[in-house]
């Protein structure tokens, strides 16, 4: 899992870029799902990283946007 993690070093720009479309919906789907309890404020930041990191790491795959998220 480390070197996973460690593949995003180099996508810093695309995951800030990206959270934002992220952030909204995954603190809505939190809030449906946690409610107030205490697994909800953990959740959504960690949620919204994967999400952004993922999609970043998509968008590098491809030559086109590569130049966009790095």
């Amino acid at each position: 899992p480390v070197k996973q993690i460690a593949r995003l070093a180099g996508l810093p720009l695309g995951i800030y870029l990206t959270h934002m479309i992220f952030a909204d919906p995954v603190y809505c789907i939190a809030a449906k799902v946690f409610g107030d309890g205490p697994l909800y404020n953990p959740s959504c930041p960690a949620g919204v990283l994967l999400c952004a990191g993922t999609a970043t790491y998509i968008l590098s795959l491809n030559r086109f946007t590569r130049r966009l998220i790095s």
